[in-house]
């Protein structure tokens, strides 16, 4: 293809511009309405497996995703946004802080703040034990999901979160 085709090629402005709004931030226009968006903080040290969930979380149109790739990268954001995340994706394993240590962290940091109410946190594990899962709810997260992660099954409960 040559660079003037490629140049000229059809665009989808109003899905550049959905985007471009969602990017901004946390209100987006969809299908001609304004519309809040979601904001979900999601800590996950592989790469490929935090863009992914990015992509096919924010496609919905309905989401805004915060990337962080360790848990204190994810502690760090959460202290900064507080306000603004209203839900949490922490992957188990991770670097610096794992998920169960940023889950204790974001409790303890919201107790801090006096009578908030938690924000909801999703652990996501590639072990399919009992143990690990109490260990995460005990640590004060609502409930932990296994890889590889179903998205019709996420983004049924980021929806249950959200509403």
């Amino acid at each position: 293809m040559t660079l003037t085709k490629l140049l000229c090629k059809s665009v989808d402005f109003q899905y550049m511009k959905n985007n471009s709004l969602r990017a901004l931030g946390n209100t987006a226009e969809i299908d001609g309405h304004s519309k809040e968006v979601i904001v979900v903080l999601l800590a996950d040290d592989d790469i490929i497996s935090n863009y992914t969930l990015r992509d096919m979380t924010e496609s919905t149109g309905k989401y805004k995703i915060i990337p962080c790739f360790n848990g204190v990268e994810a502690s760090n954001t959460f202290e900064e946004k507080h306000g603004e995340i209203h839900i949490i994706i922490l992957d188990l394993e991770m670097p610096e802080r794992n998920g169960i240590e940023t889950a204790l962290w974001i409790r303890s940091f919201e107790k801090g703040l006096g009578g908030k109410k938690g924000t909801p946190i999703i652990g996501l594990t590639g072990h399919d034990d009992e143990e690990i899962k109490k260990s995460c709810l005990d640590a004060g997260m609502n409930m932990v999901l296994t890889k590889p992660i179903n998205m019709k099954n996420l983004l049924a409960h980021l929806n249950k979160f959200s509403a």
